[in-house]
């Protein structure tokens, strides 16, 4: 019998981002078929991380959709950590 680690992911529907007078800073650890792997790039729109990542070609990517709805919802500044394999790294962010 051995220790098997999980990882849950939730999301909430109900968040909304409320746009102000300071810089809105999201930051997404996600997956997608093209880009940057295991290293944080920052965005200051969504073009830039669509020419960077490219669109999602299947329910498994996920980047491009958490981005566009950071956008949508009022983020100014997007940063994305593309990771490739799960079961290779465990990446832990403190802001």
């Amino acid at each position: 019998m051995g220790y098997n680690p999980s990882i849950n992911i939730v999301t909430n529907e109900s968040l909304s981002l409320t746009p102000g007078t300071q810089d809105t800073v999201i930051m997404i650890t996600g997956t997608a078929q093209w880009g940057p792997e295991n290293s944080v790039e920052e965005f200051g729109n969504f073009a830039n991380i669509l020419d960077t990542y490219k669109e999602d070609v299947d329910d498994n990517t996920s980047i491009i959709k958490a981005a566009d709805l950071a956008y949508a919802n009022g983020a100014k500044t997007v940063k994305v950590l593309r990771i490739v394999d799960i079961t290779e790294h465990m990446v832990i962010i403190f802001m």
